[in-house]
């Protein structure tokens, strides 16, 4: 391995270039060698902007021609499985963006080919990495909170449609679920100790979507030159304007998940609802106290952290908490972590492994909304995708 770590980029969108560039130019023992982008002409312009050396408009060109440790993966949910098994194959370790895959099966492939390439898979998914998410945890480990039974978390917006290939289902595998809802479901997953799903009922709905709901030309050219544009839970082009082909996702998902040691989370994400604004928020409930973070308006917490209260009793007095919190860039401390454990040799807080369990209970969101009943969730056994409705 060279004095620096060399990271590759996959696609030079959005999320590439309001998040995962800056944060790789930040660490000190790594550096970005190279892009690529099928735009060529945004390839060369975003690498001339950041002096990366090399620029292409196809991966493979840059995995075969580019000697290189890592690279990250910015591209539309489809093509994750596809480059992720083009760079493993090249002996690179990968940091992909969320959701890992288009579904469990897929998922279950990437972490398969990475165990026998024995590289790092990474999932990028940098709530874990907010300070409050990190100081909860530690409080939850410490069992300040006694035994978490319940969550409810949520991401609501009023109108943010993403535009592009966001709302083809062949594309991107669903709306503001496996969008927005990843986040929140692992995050929730993660603090209550990753329990084994047992059961899921949801609802999905598709009322909303209409040309004054997507992300307006205004709101991102507003942020098209600031490091973190609003937009950056997606990995949409910054320079994309063009309104959705065809609907074929929900625009609201609510899902009700039970874990095999009784715990219940609650979920609702939405790309376009009639609610007030939109908002982030989490509820965390445990025997010996709670938490909450937010609500907060998620284009306001990119850098900074949510606010955060926890609800004890003290010689039996109701007592609320609001825990100093450090100002942490999510996706800094996302990318640094990455790189870290490539040089250390360790294994990453977001492993891949994980995501296939958030995959599957995503994908019986979407089986229990279709067929209108609960699904059960298979033992973990056999196929991910094993679901019996009832």
């Amino acid at each position: 391995m060279a004095d620096k770590l060399r990271v590759g980029i996959v696609g030079a969108g959005g999320i590439a270039q309001g998040a995962h560039l800056p944060a790789v130019k930040k660490v000190e023992r790594a550096e970005p060698i190279a892009l690529c982008d099928l735009d060529s002409n945004k390839a060369e312009r975003v690498a001339r902007e950041n002096n990366i050396p090399y620029f292409f408009q196809d991966y493979q060109d840059m995995f075969e021609k580019v000697e290189m440790d890592a690279v990250i993966i910015c591209l539309p949910t489809y093509l994750h499985l596809p480059a992720t098994k083009m760079a493993l194959e090249a002996e690179l370790h990968v940091l992909c963006e969320k959701p890992l895959a288009m579904n469990a099966l897929e998922a279950l492939e990437m972490v398969e080919l990475a165990r026998r390439a024995k590289k790092i898979l990474m999932v990028a998914l940098n709530e874990r990495f907010q300070s409050h998410s990190q100081v909860l945890k530690k409080l939850i480990e410490n069992q300040e909170l006694g035994d978490i039974y319940y969550a409810k978390m949520g991401w609501l917006r009023r109108q943010g449609v993403p535009g592009g290939w966001f709302s083809e289902k062949e594309k991107a595998g669903g709306g503001p679920l496996i969008d927005l809802g990843v986040h929140l479901l692992d995050l929730a997953w993660w603090l209550m100790g990753n329990p084994k799903p047992m059961s899921v009922i949801g609802s999905t709905y598709s009322n909303m979507a209409h040309p004054a709901s997507y992300i307006s030309d205004s709101d991102i050219l507003e942020n098209e030159n600031k490091p973190l544009a609003n937009n950056l839970d997606s990995s949409r082009n910054v320079s994309d304007r063009e309104m959705p082909k065809a609907w074929g996702v929900e625009d609201l998902a609510v899902a009700l998940v039970k874990f095999e040691r009784g715990q219940t989370l609650f979920l609702e994400t939405s790309w376009t609802l009639h609610c007030r604004d939109e908002i982030m928020y989490g509820e965390i409930f445990g025997t010996q106290g709670g938490a909450r973070i937010g609500p907060v308006e998620f284009c306001k917490m990119i850098s900074k952290p949510a606010s955060m209260e926890i609800y004890k009793n003290m010689q039996g007095i109701p007592v609320n908490i609001t825990p100093v919190l450090e100002d942490v860039n999510s996706y800094d401390a996302e990318v640094k972590h990455f790189i870290d454990c490539i040089i250390q040799g360790r294994e990453p807080t977001t492993p891949a492994e994980q995501a296939i369990e958030v995959m599957r209970i995503i994908d019986a969101i979407y089986k229990s909304a279709q067929t209108g009943q609960m699904v059960r969730i298979g033992n973990g056994r056999g196929r991910p995708d094993s679901f019996r409705c009832r």
